[in-house]
């Protein structure tokens, strides 16, 4: 059934705490976890009870371990300019960056029993814990409101009230129609109506790209309107799971902006290190040198079958 804004309201400041447990049915609520202050970053003032998820988490990078949304902890930064403030929903986990209205990455875990999506919401409501208050008629004309976390993979694997906190504008970033109903739309789909049953966890980090070369300065020109929201060239997608014997693959893909029509996901296959690169980002710090090494600079050949 398709849901009213106001019906996914959830109850003060709680966080989904595991994205593990197969179930048919909605995953039980979050714990409870107190905002944390990183460096000279503040918090906000407290959200009204009836706010829609938990208040934020100030962080740039969370103890390994204390993330359940991603396979090997949550990217740092090295060049990347801003911080950022982790938004945690039932399902996902965005990085949202007050100075780009972007989110710098987005999170999420898929495994379970698959479950049936609700329709689509009909809007795109702003962020109440985002500062800077991007709404749905800041994007330029031309854009599509593209979903980070996919908003049917999250709708089998938790809820449908879970699917309409996809639909914040924390969650987007400006896409043209060719990127998002095309190949980014063909990797969503894998990942929850295929590599999931195959691999039965499949953990997933993608966010923007605002640099069209290796070592370029990540200030994007391309700015719009009175909010200033960032225009990215290209966006990210790094993939992980573990085949049968255990052992862990990675697909990573940069896509740009304009792919034209009838282009699939393996055209734009790259490595871990490529999107380090372009991004200022980077990711399985915990890691070895050694063990990022082996994984990060493969650039695989095709896309899982």
């Amino acid at each position: 059934m398709k849901l009213p804004w106001t019906s996914f309201i959830l109850v003060g400041v709680i966080f989904f705490a595991g994205c593990t447990t197969p179930s048919s049915t909605p995953r039980p609520p979050p714990t409870t976890e107190t905002p944390q202050q990183i460096g000279n970053t503040t918090d906000p003032s407290p959200l009204p009870m009836a706010s829609l998820v938990g208040s934020p988490v100030h962080s740039e990078s969370l103890p390994v371990g204390a993330d359940s949304y991603t396979f090997s902890g949550p990217p740092t930064r090295t060049s990347y300019p801003n911080s950022w403030t982790i938004l945690r929903n039932t399902g996902y986990e965005s990085a949202y960056d007050e100075t780009f209205k972007n989110p710098a990455w987005v999170a999420y875990h898929l495994s379970g029993p698959v479950g049936t999506t609700a329709p689509r919401s009909s809007g795109y409501p702003t962020d109440p814990r985002s500062t800077a208050g991007v709404t749905a008629t800041d994007y330029p004309p031309g854009y599509d409101h593209g979903h980070m976390a996919p908003n049917e993979a999250i709708a089998v694997f938790f809820s449908d009230a879970a699917q309409a906190e996809t639909f914040l504008m924390t969650n987007m970033v400006p896409q043209k129609p060719g990127l998002n109903r095309g190949p980014w739309k063909a990797l969503e789909t894998l990942e929850y109506s295929k590599w999931e049953q195959e691999f039965h966890d499949v953990w997933v980090i993608d966010g923007p790209v605002y640099t069209t070369t290796d070592g370029q300065p990540i200030n994007p020109t391309n700015r719009y309107g009175t909010k200033q929201v960032c225009i990215p060239v290209a966006c990210f997608k790094i993939i992980w799971a573990k085949d049968a014997a255990g052992k862990l693959q990675s697909l990573a893909f940069i896509m740009p902006q304009d792919p034209g029509t009838g282009h699939m996901p393996k055209e734009y296959l790259t490595s871990i290190r490529e999107v380090e690169r372009r991004t200022g980002l980077d990711f399985n710090s915990s890691w070895t040198a050694a063990k990022q090494d082996a994984l990060e600079k493969t650039v695989a050949t095709n896309v899982w079958p």
